[in-house]
């Protein structure tokens, strides 16, 4: 049996350029037995509540229809992923849906039973579990194939205990002869090792081939890497597409032909990871050219980086914005960096803007402006004229912001915080620094030495350094790995995370815990990011703003275990 396995881009709720997409996919494999898309593939993943809007099933109605009439075109079994309704007046609404069209006909539903609710997923908010049978007997070529489908969480509870039902497991005892799982599952660090670790086990234990065809892309905060794959009935992989590219690729049953596509090291990852979800969040919008304030420290240099390669130089747009506390270097790092990557850069110093304003705010308020309203005045002002030439150029403005800044809320909300998109959120600032190493081994020292060597600081006061109120980089970044994915790291990683934070005096630790909780409310108005590590900040993490729950040092007790779940 020849299956296409076709991995996409697709855009939520553009069910004219998804359509087309799977219409294009249809004729170039039309010679496949089968041809299989991946998970809601006609509504793009995650369609959230425009479920509700009813146009979207008319829509989808009328693009299934399409593909049912293009399937008596060939003779191979076209596969979908589609939101169905729930006819039954019980329960929710919809279902999350696999259909098979052959000769212009359905011949196959299934409905998806494993309903994912941690993390970023929330599928009870809007689906059914489903109760019909994986098992499809088709008649390919004159032959009865006896094929086991499932839909992505239904494959990651087969030696697990989250949910009493086991999808896979009933359709190996109904007698599937070959498994096929069509997915939308997210990429983050670690991710294609689990999903290998998984289902070749699957594979193995039942002695069948795997099948799994994952979609490709970036859709706000989530990005999937696409790289489907198929492990043979030893649980040895045998195809291995693409990550972070639309790719297809025909498998036989019966030849047993090797594809195998690299998987990307950690930082590569990383980078294709932020790249990926940079580009597809503007392309997908209608945005081409990025602008951001260029401060001459590690942060700017890498979106600066980032944008360079994965934009192009002309869309990108680089501004300094002195103030009277910003080092020489500031600007001259600057100026070196720009050249490097070949990128326009604006030289537009606050001082004056500055000055007016102080003086305004004592003439009309009566008091000086002191401490920390001043320093974020300057970043502020800076975020005032980043969003000017927003506005002027039609450019996004890009927020410069890391993870570990994010956490303690060291951003100054409408100042440096502003943005469209902010690529570098999602990342621990000792990452910051190692993805800077591998751009600079891949791209020729495109990041001035500088930049990298030089002390992190926001210069909004005299002398000013990060070091100043909070824990070094390292330690500060164990810290906050063990509040957000300790479980998903290795016992190596949690043994190492561990000592860090055991070298770190309580008060401090207090500190960072009372920081993290308290720039909450920050974090809720910041800039879409692409979401790289297993948990981080936003749609998968589920804290009150208003709470007052933060436990002594002594009393946290870290379970050394590591969870499955992605």
């Amino acid at each position: 049996m020849k299956i296409a396995m076709i991995q996409n881009n697709y855009i939520v709720g553009d069910f004219e350029g998804n359509l087309e997409k799977i219409k294009k996919s249809i004729v170039d494999h039309s010679q496949s037995d089968m041809i299989v898309f991946s998970e809601l593939s006609m509504s793009g993943y995650y369609p959230w509540d425009l479920i509700h809007r009813p146009h979207f099933m008319t829509k989808q109605e009328k693009s299934l229809n399409e593909v049912k009439e293009l399937s008596k075109d060939t003779d191979a079994h076209i596969v979908v992923g589609a939101v169905t309704k729930n006819e039954s007046g019980v329960g929710k609404d919809f279902f999350n849906s696999l259909i098979v069209f052959h000769h212009g006909e359905e011949v196959f539903r299934y409905h998806k039973k494993l309903l994912p609710t941690y993390n970023i997923f929330d599928e009870k908010r809007h689906f059914e579990e489903g109760n019909l049978s994986g098992l499809a007997e088709l008649n390919i070529k004159g032959k009865k194939q006896r094929v086991g489908f499932f839909i992505c969480e239904d494959g990651w509870n087969d030696e697990s205990y989250d949910y009493i039902t086991n999808p896979v497991k009933e359709v190996v005892k109904e007698g599937a002869s070959v498994l096929i799982s069509i997915n939308a599952s997210p990429s983050n660090l670690g991710k294609a090792q689990q999903r290998d670790k998984i289902f070749g086990a699957i594979a193995k234990r039942y002695g069948l081939p795997l099948i799994y065809v994952n979609q490709v892309g970036a859709n706000d905060d989530i990005v999937f890497d696409g790289a489907s794959f198929v492990f043979n009935q030893n649980g040895e992989k045998q195809v291995q597409m693409k990550h972070f590219k639309e790719d297809a690729y025909v498998y036989d049953t019966l030849k047993h032909t090797q594809y195998l596509s690299p998987t990307p090291e950690k930082y590569e990852m990383i980078f294709e990871q932020i790249t990926l979800g940079m580009k597809d969040y503007m392309s997908k919008i209608g945005v081409k050219s990025i602008v951001f304030g260029c401060s001459g420290g590690v942060d700017s240099a890498l979106v600066a980086a980032i944008g360079a390669i994965s934009l192009g130089k002309e869309n990108v747009l680089a501004v300094t914005m002195p103030s009277k506390y910003s080092s020489t270097g500031s600007v001259t790092d600057s100026e070196d960096l720009c050249q490097r990557l070949g990128i326009k850069l604006l030289n537009m110093p606050i001082k004056n803007e500055f000055d007016a304003y102080k003086q305004s705010f004592l003439q009309d308020a009566g008091m000086e402006l002191k401490g920390v309203a001043e320093e974020n005045l300057q970043a502020r002002l800076r975020g005032m004229m980043l969003m000017a030439l927003s506005n002027s150029h039609g450019s996004f403005v890009m927020g410069t912001s890391n993870l570990s800044e994010t956490s303690v809320g060291y951003t100054t909300i409408y100042g440096d915080a502003v943005g469209a998109y902010s690529p570098i959120a999602g990342l621990l600032k000792t990452d910051v620094y190692g993805l800077c190493h591998w751009i600079n081994q891949k791209y020729r020292d495109v990041i001035p030495s500088s930049i990298i060597d030089k002390a992190p600081s926001a210069e909004l006061a005299p002398g000013q350094k990060d070091s100043d109120n909070l824990p070094d980089y390292d330690h500060l970044d164990a810290i906050i790995k063990q509040e957000l994915f300790w479980n998903h790291l290795n016992s190596e990683e949690q043994e190492k995370t561990q000592t860090l934070v055991d070298e770190v005096e309580p008060a401090m630790y207090q500190k960072v815990l009372r920081l993290i909780d308290q720039a909450e409310f920050k974090r809720r108005q910041a800039p879409i990011s692409a979401r790289v590590y297993p948990m981080t900040y936003g749609s998968g993490r589920k804290i009150p703003v208003v709470q007052k729950l933060i436990a002594p040092k002594q009393e946290l007790s870290y379970q050394r275990v590591s969870s499955r779940k992605p």
